[in-house]
C-alpha cells in the first residue's frame, strides 16, 4: 500500500509539473512581440478598409457612364 501510494504522489507530482509548464507557455507572453504583431495587424486591417472604401464608393460620373 505504501508503495502505491508513493507511485500516486510521484505520478500527481509529475502532472502538476506538466500543467504548470503548459500553464506557463499560455500565460507568459512577450509584451513587446505581441505589442507589435498587434500594431502591424492593425495597420493592415485600417489599409484594407480604406481600400475597399475607396473601390467601393460609386461616383456620380460612374453613373453616367
Amino acid at each position: 500500500k505504501s508503495n502505491r501510494l508513493s507511485l500516486s504522489i510521484d505520478r500527481g507530482s509529475l502532472f502538476n509539473i506538466s500543467m504548470t509548464k503548459i500553464l506557463s507557455k499560455i500565460e507568459d507572453v512577450d509584451i513587446a512581440a505581441a505589442s507589435m504583431e498587434f500594431s502591424m495587424a492593425e495597420t493592415v486591417y485600417r489599409a484594407a478598409l480604406q481600400t475597399g472604401t475607396h473601390v467601393l464608393v460609386p461616383t456620380l460620373l460612374d453613373y453616367l457612364r
